[in-house]
This record gives structure tokens, C-alpha cells and sequence, in this order.
């Protein structure tokens, strides 16, 4: 797959016990750049802006499954917020539930993505999963891209692991109610879906493209342009991908300054980790795009995103 620019790209995924040999679907958990997108489409961008959903990572509200240590944190893991039965089951258990922090004044991991998938919903008057098929995958040609696979697809998905107390990988249930099977969990904006990593090339080729891919456009130039800009502010601090020299777009992460960041890239190249250990890079400047999905829980143990990085761009020319 490498009909467009330059994509470096690599998986690692065990489907053991199929004898399918399709290529894998992996719990990617990097919805919020595709919730972002479509945020953004003209359609109706300009009605959410108003609203400053632009800046979703200091609106207030949390993620308390990988940070916590405050009493606000243990709230939110107790309103079991993953197993709500759909996004405005959703709504209402977090509109009980205190903020962090005043809204703009401070950055942290969050659940802002999968309140703003609920605000698509709303605004566009379909549903949020629908909403994504028809203006975001189906126009990219992303066929195996879902909230939930369906049965057909369900022997070709990557099973998540974890390393036990002798260092030996082990199959682990899905995380942060990232269910596969219809019925279950639910279409969060944040995290939650499966794709194959062919499929999640050609969304980020849109990106580095400058909103569009093989004739179809999913986002105006201007705002993209915008969605490449810092929207935090001074509110930014080192914590999960977005520290120093990096800032958080309308999309994903953005890469503002390399020196800082401490590796070879672009400034302006956009990027997000799952928490799957699954990554993305675009890079505008560079027509490249980047991709590593793994299936492992903790996130990026051995720092793989990090080297993978520096090689790929230690390749150029």
C-alpha cells in the first residue's frame, strides 16, 4: 500500500487459533483524529466552533483510566462511563460528575473527544457511528474500519496482550470497554475503533495531503490549516504524547518545535498514539505518513514510537 506518498508502516498482531490470513483488525483507539475531522467538515465545523469545541483537551472534564490520583479521578472510574448503554446514556453519567480544572485554563488526558462525538450526533442529526461511515471512512475508502466488526470480520481480529510476571505475553480482555461485538460498549469519539492499518494509511494520507485523498475532499484547506495550529495555548504540560515541543491541534498532536522535541521530524507534522499501543504520524512537508499498531497493554513500554520515528527519518534523503 504505497500508492500515494511515502508510508512507512509496520504490525504486529497474533489472530492465532483462525486460519484466516486477511489482514488483521486491530483495536486501533485512535478515533479522536477521525472525531476531530469530522468536527471540522464544513458541513456544520462552524456551529461547533462557536462553542470552542476546538479546544477539547482543556475543557475541564478527564480520563481517569491511564492518569488518576486525585479524588475527582476515582469519580469518574466508579460512573463507569464505557459500559453507559449509548452516548446519551453517556452524557448524563459524566454531567454528574465534577471538572478538573475551570475550562481553558488547563490541559489534561480526557474524555472531551467522546463528548464531542455525542455533539456530531446532535448536530448533524444522525448518529454518531453513521456519521463517521458516511463522511470520513466510506469517502477514504476505509472498508474495514468500525465501532463494531461484524461476525464475518470477528476471526480477523488482533488479540491484545500483556506481559505476565515472567516476561511471557498473555491475551487480555479488551480495554476501556473497547468491545468488537455489536451490542457492547459504545461508538466513543475518543477510542473504541477497529481498523486495519492499510485502512488508518489512507486517513492519515488525507491529513498530510492537506484534507484530501484520491479526489475526495473531507476537510476545507483553511481548516486544516487551522487544525495544524496550537490550540492550547500556554496550557500545554509534559503529560502522555503531548509535552515538549508539541502541542495539541483540532486533530491530534502536533509537532511545533523538533528541537525541543528531541528527534529528528517536521514542524507541523501531526500525530496520536492509542492506547492499544498503536501510532500515527503525517508529516505535510514530507508527504509521509507513519503507522505502528501493536496490540499491548501498557502503552509503549519500550518507547517502539519514539525509535520508529527516528529511524524512518534517518532514512530520508
Amino acid at each position: 500500500f504505497v500508492p500515494y506518498g511515502t508510508v512507512y508502516f509496520n504490525a504486529f498482531a497474533n489472530t492465532a487459533g483462525t486460519n484466516n490470513t486477511d489482514v488483521p483488525l486491530f483495536a486501533s483507539t485512535s478515533g479522536k483524529s477521525n472525531t476531530g475531522a469530522s468536527a471540522r467538515q464544513t458541513r456544520f465545523g462552524a456551529r461547533l466552533e462557536g462553542g470552542r469545541a476546538g479546544n477539547a483537551k482543556i475543557s475541564g472534564v478527564i480520563e481517569a483510566d491511564f492518569f488518576g490520583g486525585s479524588p475527582v479521578h476515582e469519580l469518574y472510574k466508579r460512573a463507569d462511563l464505557w459500559n453507559a448503554k449509548g452516548l446519551e446514556d453517556f452524557i448524563q453519567r459524566v454531567a454528574k460528575l465534577p471538572l478538573l480544572a475551570e475550562p481553558g485554563t488547563a490541559f489534561n488526558y480526557s474524555i472531551s473527544d467522546d463528548v464531542l462525538g455525542l455533539l456530531i450526533q446532535r448536530v448533524s442529526g444522525v448518529n454518531f457511528e453513521e456519521y463517521i461511515a458516511s463522511h470520513i471512512t466510506s469517502p477514504l475508502g476505509m472498508e474495514d474500519t468500525f465501532f463494531d466488526v461484524p461476525t464475518d470480520k470477528m476471526d480477523r481480529l488482533a488479540k491484545l496482550h500483556r506481559q505476565d510476571e515472567k516476561g511471557k505475553l498473555r491475551t487480555i480482555e479488551p480495554i476501556i470497554g473497547a468491545y468488537a461485538e455489536p451490542g457492547r460498549g459504545l461508538p466513543a469519539g475518543g477510542a473504541g475503533l477497529f481498523s486495519t492499518i492499510g485502512d488508518y494509511a489512507k486517513f492519515a494520507q488525507m491529513l498530510a495531503n492537506g484534507g484530501s485523498l484520491d479526489g475526495v475532499r473531507i476537510l476545507s484547506r483553511k481548516m486544516w490549516e487551522l487544525g495544524r495550529l496550537n490550540s492550547l495555548g500556554s496550557t500545554a504540560n509534559p503529560l502522555h504524547s503531548v509535552g515538549r515541543g508539541d502541542g495539541w491541534g483540532l486533530f491530534s498532536g502536533v509537532r511545533l518545535n523538533v528541537a525541543d522535541a528531541g528527534e529528528p521530524g517536521t514542524e507541523g507534522t501531526l500525530f496520536w498514539s492509542g492506547a492499544a499501543t498503536t501510532h500515527f504520524f503525517a508529516d505535510p512537508g514530507e508527504d509521509l505518513v507513519g503507522l505502528v499498531f501493536c496490540q499491548h497493554d501498557p502503552f509503549d513500554p519500550f518507547g517502539l514510537f519514539t525509535r520508529f520515528r527516528t529511524a524512518v527519518y534517518q532514512a530520508l534523503d
